[in-house]
């Protein structure tokens, strides 16, 4: 079961948001997502998404995630964002878990981060990424999800699924996928999916069926394995 995936003692809010992430997966040693797209080894079912104001010390979020998980640092040019990815370098590394860096390869170079994550503006014109990198991207469209495809990202982050928290959720006119939505453009493309925006594990169990790879977060994230989260 998913709770044999981890030999951590999580508290049961940690427990129930693992869970339910693996719910989504298509399950261990499977190779074929529900959209028939190809998943790469190792690719994690939850991802921690961190954000300068509401995640300030994130480190000490993904020390606590489970071997397997995956966090995505986006700095937003903060001038402290060299030691906060020095700090998740070691702290990804410790817990087994993947780690990339949104929007910053020369960051991914320093540190040594597993990989690079494009945001959606970044699709048109891809930098040129070296061999063993892992890649990841931030789709709201089919016409995104195509440059994805073209790109050769190995993963792609569809949002928002629901209406998302800080610098999400303030884009003017932007509409909430819903299940419908995210079932709609997982359909149109072979990538891997992982949902997000405005996920808890209530709301990520009601995206079963929807062919999602895995759900990510931000709040939902570090309220279950942050400094403050509840301990067995």
């Amino acid at each position: 079961g998913a709770g044999e995936r981890s030999a951590m003692i999580l508290s049961p809010q940690a427990r129930g948001l693992w869970d339910a992430a693996w719910a989504l997966s298509p399950g261990s040693g499977a190779d074929v997502g529900a959209n028939g797209s190809r998943v790469s080894p190792g690719l994690p079912p939850l991802w921690f998404l961190t954000d300068p104001e509401r995640t300030p010390e994130p480190w000490r979020t993904a020390e606590r995630l489970p071997a397997g998980a995956g966090v995505i640092l986006r700095h937003f040019g903060r001038p402290e964002a060299r030691d906060t990815a020095l700090r998740l370098r070691e702290a990804t590394t410790s817990a087994g878990v993947l780690f990339l860096i949104a929007a910053d390869p020369e960051l991914v170079e320093t540190v040594g981060a597993d990989g690079l994550h494009l945001p959606h503006g970044w699709l048109e014109t891809p930098p040129a990424i070296p061999p063993g990198w892992r890649l990841s991207a931030a789709c709201r469209s089919r016409e995104a999800l195509a440059r994805a495809e073209a790109v050769g990202v190995e993963v792609v982050f569809v949002s928002p699924v629901f209406f998302p928290g800080g610098r999400s959720g303030a884009r003017p006119g932007m509409t909430p996928l819903g299940r419908e939505g995210l079932a709609a453009l997982v359909r149109s493309t072979r990538l891997p999916v992982i949902a997000l925006g405005g996920l808890d594990a209530a709301r990520i169990l009601t995206l079963r069926g929807s062919g999602a790879r895995g759900a990510a977060a931000v709040e939902a994230v570090q309220a279950a394995f942050g400094d403050q989260a509840v301990r067995p």
